[in-house]
């Protein structure tokens, strides 16, 4: 993905998770490719064509795009890591370089579901975290 791709609503950050993890984190993965299979299954009673889904800390965008394709909708993603997010591909759904904390207005209360996949145990203060999660 390009950076031009990208919508900048926060400066990208460091964070916890290496940049190494990007170069096997692929859909095959054993781990992404067990979870996927697994949410996937249980997912497909829940989300509709019209369901608006984020996806905090989507890194290189896997599970995001995986989704896409499967279930045919639209998926926006999140995360600090510019280089995770240039990993990726570009999706039906919009991709941003968004702090949680700073929670924009634009993104109000714009999501039926958000999914936090590998990313709590990454945050240090998670009563907060999720607070700011849930304004999403």
């Amino acid at each position: 993905m390009n950076q031009k791709d990208i919508i900048f609503l926060s400066s990208p950050q460091e964070v916890s998770m290496g940049d190494d993890w990007f170069s096997f984190a692929r859909p095959d993965h054993f781990w992404l490719s067990w979870r996927y299979l697994f949410l996937k299954k249980h997912l497909k009673n829940l989300i509709q064509h019209d369901t608006k889904i984020m996806e905090i800390g989507c890194g290189n965008g896997g599970f995001r795009t995986a989704l896409e394709r499967d279930m045919s909708i639209k998926v926006d993603g999140c995360d600090l890591n510019l280089y995770a997010l240039t990993k990726g591909q570009k999706g039906e759904g919009d991709v941003y370089i968004y702090d949680v904390y700073e929670k924009a207005q634009d993104l109000k209360e714009k999501y039926d579901i958000v999914f936090l996949l590998d990313v709590i145990e990454h945050i240090t203060d998670e009563k907060s975290f999720i607070e700011s999660c849930l304004h999403l």
